[in-house]
């Protein structure tokens, strides 16, 4: 009974870090547009099951198993970033965490590793509960006909079909996500751009044409200290001159 039990579970663990990083979701559960995060739930769980089957696939062939734990732990990082963002900054996932991630370093990343001692913890349960549902789902068949295949590869196809919808047919919401497994993909991706962006923007330097409209002095300075007012000021009609001390020099 247990081991029917872990699919189910690691099926609700996925889902549950979906709602983590999109809130969103889950708050509409309540209001008039329930129907649609009950929709977005079901595509996003019809996909994890159809990742599962996929995997499972995959183990049926020791050389394409190694694929399916790369898969399974890529998919285990992305829960990983969901329950991270929840305990450690109380927020979902956005592109600009993304890009703190694409710039971090070793350093940086170990002298915060103590904040994620939980969600690392997460992670692990994760991790081995997708490995062993995999399993699981590859012992309890005997064979995978062509209805096996075709759930197997509804995570892949279902993209597909809505970035078409997102392009030719109607996007409501304005925004380039698309739906995937990997929902934090997207984040990523639109992160990298941005990266790159600023690479080309670093590498154009600047041409300044300058001339000299007072060829007879060099460098002017003009020191205004902080109680400064125009009103003591010669330009705005300020009659007293000031005296200034011919063996000092200026400071900054």
């Amino acid at each position: 009974m247990l081991k029917k039990i872990i699919p189910a579970l690691i099926i609700l663990l996925y889902l549950t870090g979906l709602l983590l990083s999109f809130q969103f979701i889950f708050q509409k559960l309540f209001d008039k547009e329930r129907f649609e995060s009950i929709r977005n739930i079901l595509e996003y769980g019809i996909m994890f099951l159809s990742f599962l089957v996929f995997n499972a696939l995959l183990f049926k062939n020791k050389y394409s198993a190694v694929l399916s734990v790369i898969l399974c732990l890529l998919l285990s990082v992305n829960f990983l970033i969901s329950v991270s963002c929840f305990f450690v900054y109380h927020s979902g996932f956005n592109v600009g965490m993304a890009i703190s991630i694409l710039e971090t370093n070793m350093h940086e990343a170990f002298s915060m590793s103590y904040m994620f001692i939980l969600p690392g913890i997460l992670f692990i349960i994760f991790f081995g509960l997708l490995l062993y549902s995999v399993i699981y789902l590859k012992n309890s068949t005997v064979r995978f006909n062509g209805k096996f295949i075709f759930i197997a590869s509804l995570w892949i196809i279902m993209p597909f079909a809505f970035y078409l919808k997102h392009r030719y047919i109607s996007n409501k919401g304005g925004g380039k996500m698309i739906k995937n497994v990997y929902y934090h993909l997207s984040d990523f991706n639109v992160a990298m751009k941005l990266q790159q962006d600023i690479d080309a923007i670093k590498k154009n330097t600047p041409v300044f044409n300058s001339r000299k409209i007072q060829q007879g002095v060099k460098n002017v300075i003009l020191i205004i200290g902080e109680s400064e007012r125009k009103q003591n000021m010669s330009l705005y009609g300020y009659g007293k001159k000031r005296l200034q001390m011919q063996n000092s020099r200026p400071r900054i």
